[in-house]
């Protein structure tokens, strides 16, 4: 008696042992999290030179000149589907922001994903405002400057846009990328020649597609 006792002891442990494992399995593959492809846009990636984008997407609709906290950016603009940042010191793409409804990401993630399938995807992460947008940052684990980030509709959740960037996302960023960096200001990286006019200054201007920046154009159509 005392053996099978001690014999249905030991198989219920087992099987609590068991089904915690799966429980922990399955949790893990509903729970996904960021990689290093989910930092470019169709083969395109951040720091890329200009002509690269120019050479893989064609000549954009129009360009545009503004001022990112400072941070002069020349945006490739492609209809309504995605822009292309362009840093004016560097050449180098800075900044993807990106609508589109046919792009596919990773795992198909599209526009109208649900919560469920962002976090299924990338993983959870606290839900924070830019510019009066629900976001959600993911940063890179290798490039502590590049996120990929999530707009989310503010009542279901649901996959507005995404935009990739290295560029900071609020003034008190700015500062402080400023104050590590001795050159983060230097020749043309900041706007003199544009009117001090900021992005992030609450300046009027026309506003992008997505998220919701203040833009203050000074480009031409093509």
């Amino acid at each position: 008696m005392r053996k099978t006792s001690a014999l249905l002891c030991s198989l219920f442990f087992l099987c609590v042992c068991f089904f915690g494992c799966a429980s922990k399995g399955e949790a893990a593959r509903e729970e996904g999290a960021v990689r290093a492809e989910d930092f470019a846009f169709r083969g395109l990636a951040l720091g890329a030179p200009e002509k690269d984008a120019v050479e893989r997407f064609g000549e954009p609709s129009f360009t545009k000149d503004v001022s990112v906290y400072g941070i002069r950016v020349k945006y490739l603009v492609y209809g309504r589907d995605f822009q292309i940042g362009i840093a004016a010191r560097t050449g180098n793409v800075v900044d993807f922001l990106i609508t589109d409804e046919n792009y596919v990401a990773r795992d198909g993630v599209t526009r109208g994903a649900t919560r469920y399938k962002i976090v299924q995807t990338y993983g959870s992460v606290k839900r924070e405002m830019i510019n009066g947008k629900i976001c959600y940052i993911y940063p890179n684990p290798e490039e502590k400057r590049q996120r990929f980030i999530i707009e989310g509709d503010p009542e279901q959740g649901y996959l507005r846009s995404m935009r990739i960037t290295e560029l900071p996302i609020s003034v008190e960023e700015a500062d402080a990328w400023a104050e590590e960096d001795e050159t983060f200001f230097e020749d043309s990286l900041f706007a003199p020649k544009m009117d001090e006019k900021d992005i992030g200054g609450g300046a009027s201007g026309q506003e992008s597609e997505v998220p919701k920046l203040k833009w203050v154009s000074r480009g031409s159509a093509k």
